[in-house]
């Protein structure tokens, strides 16, 4: 829902987009990304000639992303914000276009979230494109910082915690921690569903965490006692892939979610990683393209494939698909939609399927369902 201060959406009357197909939606997303919301006056605007020399004076020293299609620095501006600008690279001429593309895609996100989803992703400028693309081409937005927190990528805390024995902090946490941690990766998903878009580039690096985890050894001592002290608060970033839909956004009437098999094509005959969205006012569903989180959070949170024959309750043998249930629960709750049969009975049956072969006592009974 777009942010009263913002204005509001454009009016349905005025989209002309009802029975359009999912394609041809796509095919309007750049212009809907122009129009979704009023600018604010109170809207944050920066020059490419700002943005060029932020970037500069940051520095090599203050890289803190670098990839085939650009670079990212810290920069702390003279009125103390810290900011984050990216230099898109050329690659085929597209250097102006992808930064053009993700500066819209972000604005747009960020007018149409309130107060509490916009606390999910950076703060983004309302950029010009004023110069000559040789010049080169940026993009701005606000460093994610809190107080006695750090930023990681998923990816850098995944690999941290796994990478030795002494460590795992996130396995000895509670499973209700954990089911916590699932559920919130679910709701940050819904925020980008209210905003009536798909980020479609939902990966390790896309995907950050604020957090309180000892990165630094010296820090472990302070969470031996009480592993559930650990702060997850999931962020994203990235919108360079984003589709904003000029579509009259989630359908009020429609009571559940929407789901596609993993080849995106709905079938009669749902899988427990099915991609799952919500019903547009068209009547479309509408679902990232990808979401590789889910799947990555499972070896962080549990112990993969162990031995469950002295497990006593399904609790004891967390499966993949548990995390899956998780997630789309916190997703579900957000929205105030329902998770649909099909979908529920297919998650819980590969979760008995995958406590069989684990050995748990009853057969792989206690299935997902039965892990709260």
């Amino acid at each position: 829902m777009a942010s009263k201060a913002n204005g509001p959406l454009p009016p349905l009357t005025d989209l002309k987009c009802a029975k359009l197909s999912p394609e041809q939606k796509r095919q309007k997303a750049a212009a809907a990304a122009d129009g979704a919301g009023a600018a604010s006056s109170a809207e944050w605007k920066v020059t490419q000639a700002e943005a060029k020399a932020w970037f500069v004076a940051a520095g090599e020293a203050n890289t803190i992303g670098q990839g085939a299609y650009g670079e990212t620095r810290k920069y702390l501006l003279p009125s103390g914000r810290w900011v984050v600008v990216k230099e898109f690279i050329a690659i085929g001429g597209f250097g102006r276009e992808g930064a053009q593309r993700e500066a819209k895609a972000h604005l747009a996100v960020w007018r149409r979230s309130d107060e509490l989803c916009r606390q999910c992703m950076a703060e983004p400028a309302a950029m010009s494109f004023e110069t000559n693309p040789n010049e080169g081409s940026y993009t701005v937005q606000s460093l994610i910082r809190a107080d006695g927190m750090t930023l990681q990528t998923f990816e850098e805390l995944r690999d941290t915690d796994l990478e030795s024995a002494s460590r795992l902090l996130m396995h000895q946490m509670s499973t209700e921690k954990k089911i916590d941690i699932c559920k919130a990766y679910g709701a940050m998903r819904a925020c980008i569903a209210k905003a009536h878009t798909t980020h479609d580039d939902l990966h390790s690096g896309n995907v950050l965490c604020l957090t309180n985890y000892p990165m630094d050894d010296a820090q472990l001592p302070l969470y031996a006692e009480n592993k559930d002290a650990i702060v997850i608060e999931w962020r994203v970033v990235d919108w360079g892939k984003a589709v904003v839909y000029d579509e009259p956004g989630l359908d009020p009437d429609a009571q559940e979610l929407c789901w596609h098999s993993a080849d995106c094509t709905k079938t009669h005959d749902a899988t427990y990683n099915a991609g799952y969205g919500y019903v547009d006012g068209d009547e479309d569903c509408i679902v990232e393209a990808q979401d590789q989180i889910p799947t990555q959070l499972y070896p962080l949170l549990f112990e993969e494939d162990s031995d469950c024959s002295q497990a006593k309750t399904a609790k004891d043998c967390v499966t993949v698909a548990d995390v899956f249930r998780w997630v789309r629960e916190g997703f579900a709750n957000a929205l105030n939609k329902r998770i649909p049969a099909d979908l529920a009975a297919a998650t819980e049956r590969k979760a008995r399927e995958d406590r069989a072969e684990r050995k748990f006592p009853d057969g792989g009974g206690g299935g997902a369902s039965s892990v709260t």
